[in-house]
Parts: C-alpha cells; sequence; structure tokens
C-alpha cells in the first residue's frame, strides 16, 4: 500500500467514526434521504472493510515475497556447496576419466540460472547413480544421490513461494484498486447527502468535509506574516 492509498484508507476510518458518532443522521426514518444515506453507509462500510482486507494481503505477500527471497538463496547456496560442490569433486579424484567426458559430474557455475541449477542438479544425481559405488567408497555418504535431490527440491519449493507471493500480490492489490475506487465513488454519493441533511448544521457540515479530505504528505500550512507599522507604514515581519 502506497503512502497515498494509507492517508486514503484514514480518511475513511475517520468517516466511518463520523457516522458511528451520529447515529440519528443515517437512521431510516420518514422519506427524503435518509434511507438512502443509511444504504450508502451501510455500503462505505463493506468498501472500508474490503480495502483494509486487500492491504492486509497485498502486505503479507510482500513478507512472504521476501521470505521466499531470502530462504531460496540459503537453498542455492546450500545444494551448490553441500551437495554438489562434494559430487564433483569426489567424481574428480574418483572416477577422472569420467568427469572429462561427462558434463553431468563437474559443478554448475556459480552464476548458472535457477532452471539451469536444478536441470544440473538432476543430471548429477542420475549420474551419481550411475557411479554410485565408487563415489561412495571414495567418501560420498552412501544416501548422497537422495540427499542432493531433497535439497534441489526444497530450493525447487522456495522458487515457487516466490512466484506465488508475486502473484497473490498482484491480485491484492488489484482489489485494492477497486476498493479504492468503489469507496471514493461512495463517499461522493454520501457527501451529496450529507450536504442535505446538515445543511442546517454548518459546524457539523464543515467536520464532515474536513474529515474527509485526504491529506497531502509534506504539505505544511503557510503563515501570515504579521504586519508592523514602521514610520506609519505597515510592514510585513517573517514569521
Amino acid at each position: 500500500m502506497n503512502g497515498y492509498d494509507e492517508r486514503l484508507l484514514q480518511s475513511f476510518r475517520r468517516t466511518k467514526g463520523f457516522f458511528g458518532e451520529r447515529e440519528a443522521l443515517i437512521t431510516a426514518t420518514g422519506t427524503g434521504p435518509k434511507p438512502a444515506l443509511v444504504q450508502q453507509v451501510a455500503t462505505f462500510d463493506d468498501v472500508v472493510a474490503a480495502f483494509e482486507g486487500a492491504a492486509a494481503e497485498q502486505e503479507s505477500a510482500v513478507r512472504a515475497r521476501k521470505g521466499a527471497t531470502v530462504e531460496s538463496r540459503r537453498l542455492r547456496a546450500e545444494l551448490r556447496a553441500h551437495h554438489l560442490a562434494p559430487v564433483a569433486r569426489v567424481a574428480q579424484s574418483a572416477i577422472p576419466d569420467v568427469v572429462k567426458m561427462t558434463e553431468a559430474l563437474r559443478l554448475p557455475k556459480a552464476n548458472t540460472t535457477r532452471e539451469q541449477l536444478l536441470a544440473k542438479a538432476e543430471s548429477m544425481a542420475k549420474a551419481g547413480e550411475q557411479y554410485k559405488t565408487r563415489l561412495v567408497e571414495s567418501g560420498l555418504s552412501a544416501d548422497f544421490v537422495e540427499e542432493l535431490r531433497g535439497a534441489a527440491e526444497a530450493y525447487k519449493a522456495a522458487i515457487d513461494a516466490q512466484g506465488k507471493a508475486v502473484g497473490n500480490r498482484t491480485g491484492a492489490t488489484e482489489r485494492l484498486r477497486e476498493a479504492r475506487a468503489a469507496g471514493r465513488r461512495t463517499l461522493d454519493a454520501i457527501a451529496a447527502l450529507v450536504k442535505r441533511q446538515l445543511s442546517t448544521d454548518p459546524a457539523a457540515l464543515a467536520e464532515f468535509r474536513q474529515i474527509t479530505r485526504v491529506t497531502v504528505k509534506g504539505v505544511r500550512g503557510s503563515v501570515v506574516p504579521a504586519a508592523v507599522a514602521v514610520n506609519g507604514t505597515e510592514v510585513k515581519t517573517a514569521a
């Protein structure tokens, strides 16, 4: 949620509070604007709830993506350093002639893409199965192939979690946009009705107009310089 959305949501909550303190204003009795105002306020309450829900979903998705990104980096480093590198190193000493003939038992470069790294991990696992006896005899654990594949699957899951979080954020952002537009439309309709309802209460109407404003970040109130007399002439002084 960007800064404008935060300030807009705050104005929406202030508006809800305004009506919460003035139950008589939206009591659906008689004819005229009151029944319409009741309906619009109820709609507005639903829109604000949707706005808050979408904002929470968006924030959750952002956090999930950050967490998945950190986790995928950790798992990538673990896959390469603790699983692929040992196999490549042991293979180099145990079956050097085979290593010269196949790319499968060589350590992938550090800048290998995600999917290439996963493909190379599976290729190394298959080659490891083929030469498992000699590699285990040279120092690898008896379960090194299963461990390698498990590390690769964990890395793949973290990558997929990143993608899912990005999708969730996109969906939440669209729901936030829809709620923002619906809230502003509903508030415009409410403002027209409130203007009629409070036509005889200028103070309450002024309060309503103020609380529904969306504040502008960084804008400060201007101060009118004070006027003093110098030799009979008014001169404005700095504030």
